[in-house]
């Protein structure tokens, strides 16, 4: 069957995530998602960045890699570090928040983000660190 001229057949979404600073609050860190979108007279494509969460001061993916098809995850590894990308079982999200506003009376330690062993300053602000890890569907 024959598909006409100017039908739809596929929506595609595309979308990246970054934490960057607030267009609505200067000096506080906030996660986007920066969307692709199509111009309907032109039909060119440019970007659109939408500030979602005020208060995002870290994201990381790391995904969780079994490199010995035993169907349990080894090791977890950074995007530009995987090269067997079928390996992949699972996918860790961690994200670090701060408060909008001071919350302490003087500053306080802030603690390192995982992996580095530096410190991260002090400061006044509440900061917390959440982490999830969740199975891809479909693998062995």
């Amino acid at each position: 069957m024959p598909v006409p001229v100017g039908a739809n057949l596929l929506s595609l979404d595309s979308a990246a995530f970054y934490v960057g600073s607030s267009s609505t609050a200067p000096g506080l860190p906030a996660l986007f998602r920066e969307r692709l979108a199509l111009n309907s007279t032109t039909q060119a494509l440019y970007t659109v960045a939408e500030e979602i969460v005020p208060g995002v001061e870290y994201l990381q993916f790391q995904y969780g890699l079994d490199s010995n098809a035993d169907g349990l995850v080894d090791r977890y590894s950074d995007a530009h570090h995987i090269t067997q990308w079928q390996e992949v079982r699972s996918i860790k999200v961690s994200v670090r928040m701060r408060s909008i506003s001071p919350v302490y009376g003087q500053a306080r330690p802030i603690a390192p983000l995982p992996g580095r062993a530096a410190s991260a300053g002090a400061d006044r602000f509440m900061h917390e660190l959440f982490s999830t890890t969740a199975k891809i569907r479909n693998q062995p």
